[in-house]
């Protein structure tokens, strides 16, 4: 099964989740502090209304933007760090905003083999909060891989890994929350960096079978 974002228009631009500039602003200002990020958010360019609550969805190519300034402008430990933070409450914030609270019970509730399909037919559809033109797809040649193949927007990113640090840890509270806290996201060298990125989910003790 792959998956092409069946309910984004042709033509249309990439966006993502509400918060994702937000997250980043956070995650920027917790290890630079409010100041300083402020400052360096003015210097990129990228509208970010801190003190706002993010009401619609934003510009993938705002997110892109605001990256690739900041992975210029902090060291690459730094820049690592702060993708992953607001990566974490990406999907921390999908879980909150697109599975509704008895789907939630329900996909807690019922054994992995089961829930494991279920989350991806929620990921195929909303999916593109977390991803942006990116698009979301099982790997068939693992029970329980993933291949993430980059938008036309995202293969021109000059910094893959920095991509990836994001999306992995976006999608990692989404499938722990779900699935049990021992699950890992493992990346596998099976796609050029440009291309997107293949997961795996290496399942733990204290994940459902």
């Amino acid at each position: 099964m792959g998956w092409t974002h069946p309910n984004r228009p042709s033509g249309v631009a990439s966006r993502m989740a509400a918060p994702t500039l937000h997250a980043l602003a956070r995650a920027l200002g917790a290890l630079r502090g409010e100041a300083e990020a402020r400052r360096i958010l003015t210097l990129s360019g990228v509208p970010v209304a801190w003190d706002a609550p993010p009401r619609d969805a934003a510009s993938e190519a705002d997110f892109l933007l605001l990256l690739r300034f900041l992975s210029g402008t902090l060291s690459r430990p730094d820049a690592l760090e702060v993708a992953r933070q607001a990566g974490q409450e990406a999907g921390q914030w999908f879980i909150r905003a697109r599975i509704p609270v008895p789907a939630r019970f329900m996909l807690q509730s019922m054994p992995g083999r089961i829930a494991y399909p279920l989350l991806l037919r929620t990921l195929e559809v909303h999916g593109w909060t977390l991803v942006g033109g990116g698009s979301l797809a099982p790997d068939p040649d693992h029970e329980r891989g993933l291949r993430l193949l980059h938008g036309a927007a995202a293969r021109a990113f000059p910094e893959p890994g920095l991509l990836h640090a994001y999306y992995v840890a976006a999608l990692h509270p989404v499938f722990t929350f779900f699935l049990g806290p021992d699950l890992r996201i493992v990346t596998r060298d099976a796609l050029p960096p440009r291309e997107g990125i293949a997961l795996n989910l290496e399942i733990g003790a204290g994940v459902r079978p």
